[in-house]
């Protein structure tokens, strides 16, 4: 339901990858949106190899659309799923929203990538909501952006104590 692929990652201006993937798609992902950085930033592949977390957002948007176009997928963006087709316990479709109105999209597998599971909750799929022994929830991430840092004076994180004291 976004202008872009992404999710929190892109969307969401998360600041990087945490933990690791050997999947190729994911690998494959990294790769090349690193190396669309090096192009028009000029990394050296040096450079590239060593900010493989750090998700770049603008580069990240066009990487995803090009993987969807190359693999054939038909993206609809600001679409929301309002329910879904069952039949016999088997998902068949979904029932999607958006601006052109309101839709059906059959189809013989359905991967629920919306987020937070819609799908899966219109299927009448059990869940259960945040930490299974007592339902709590990770707390909302402050993410932002700063532009114009002097670097030559700026703290940095592990270094809580600056020559530049006030």
């Amino acid at each position: 339901s976004q202008d872009c692929l992404g999710g929190v990652a892109t969307a969401g201006m998360m600041s990087h990858w945490g933990g690791r993937s050997s999947s190729k798609i994911m690998v494959e992902m990294w790769e090349r949106t690193y190396q669309k950085c090096a192009d028009s930033l000029g990394w050296s592949q040096e450079n590239v190899g060593k900010n493989l977390t750090a998700i770049h957002h603008g580069a990240q948007k066009i990487t995803l659309d090009e993987m969807m176009n190359e693999a054939g997928v038909k993206v609809l963006y600001y679409t929301f799923v309002c329910d879904t087709i069952v039949e016999d316990d088997v998902l068949c479709g979904v029932i999607v929203e958006n601006k052109s109105g309101r839709g059906v999209i059959l189809a013989k597998r359905v991967v629920d990538s919306t987020g937070d599971g819609d799908v899966a909750l219109h299927a009448g799929v059990p869940y259960f909501k945040g930490r299974e022994t007592d339902g709590r929830m990770q707390p909302a991430t402050l993410m932002f952006k700063i532009g114009g840092v002097d670097y030559s004076r700026a703290v940095f994180l592990g270094s809580f104590e600056s020559k530049y004291e006030t």
